[in-house]
């Protein structure tokens, strides 16, 4: 885990993209390319692509029964918003299912149960993950709406989470933080220095939307982006233009044991 965190490199613009996230209930254990390697039938086939990137996901409490459960997912957009629920005793016809879910099934907006903060733990993939999003999870114990999930991407700034009604990413997350994040649908820009960006956004966006969050205490919705500068409509009649840059990284591994590699980074020079 220290070297982890040994990594110099800026969390905001980091958060992988994602219009739509599906989260998929796997008691695992997951190999290091879930969900290909689930033990669930129909799980395996499922495909992460540009519009929507699969995760499987399992309570911090284990369930004994879990892999004798109906199949559960929730669909949540990118954005954020509360997860649809989706429960089918047939798993193998999800990957026929498009994007937004099971046409066929009623919505359910019942979220008591619903996965909220989602924690990197997929050890499998990435040591620093296994050993930091675990440390996370434990600290947090028992809590409602605290699940683990696999690769979520950035395993560099472990541990990593998805706040799925918020649609944000967070990184080098402490036990503080992720309770104030958890219990929160609103965006706190005290929290900035913890969050990567959110996945509905292109790095650059992502930094802009960050940049009036922490300067102004507002989250924008992104309106038009040139390769310098991303518009935002701030929701009160006020609107912001971001000046962003591209910054050259100097080599770092993207994840444990791999070899540096050169990377780009996003800075927001302006907000006006």
């Amino acid at each position: 885990m220290t070297a982890c965190r040994l990594v110099d490199e800026p969390l905001a613009g980091t958060a992988p993209r994602a219009d739509t996230w599906w989260l998929v209930e796997d008691s695992g254990p997951w190999g290091d390319r879930a969900p290909a390697t689930s033990r669930r039938h129909g799980v395996r086939d499922l495909a992460s692509d540009a519009l929507r990137r699969v995760l499987l996901v399992r309570p911090t409490v284990r369930r004994k029964d879990a892999e004798d459960r109906a199949l559960t997912i929730w669909i949540v957009s990118g954005s954020g918003g509360l997860p649809r629920r989706h429960v089918t005793s047939h798993p193998a016809e999800i990957v026929d299912w498009p994007v937004s879910g099971d046409p066929s099934a009623q919505q359910d907006d019942e979220t008591a149960d619903a996965p909220t903060l989602l924690i990197c733990t997929n050890s499998a993939r990435d040591a620093c993950c296994g050993i930091a999003g675990r440390e996370l999870v434990r600290h947090l114990g028992a809590r409602i709406g605290v699940w683990e999930s696999s690769h979520l991407g950035g395993h560099r700034f472990a541990p990593t989470a998805l706040q799925t009604r918020q649609g944000m990413v967070y990184g080098r997350l402490t036990p503080e933080a992720a309770i104030v994040t958890l219990d929160a649908d609103a965006l706190d820009p005290a929290l900035g220095a913890f969050m990567r960006g959110s996945p509905a956004l292109d790095p650059a966006a992502q930094v802009a939307e960050l940049a009036v969050l922490t300067q102004w205490g507002i989250r924008g919705a992104v309106t038009a982006t040139t390769d310098t500068t991303v518009g935002m409509d701030l929701g009160d009649g006020r609107r912001a233009t971001v000046t962003v840059r591209p910054v050259p990284l100097n080599p770092r591994p993207v994840s444990c044991g791999a070899e540096p590699t050169a990377g780009t980074a996003w800075e927001a020079t302006q907000v006006v």
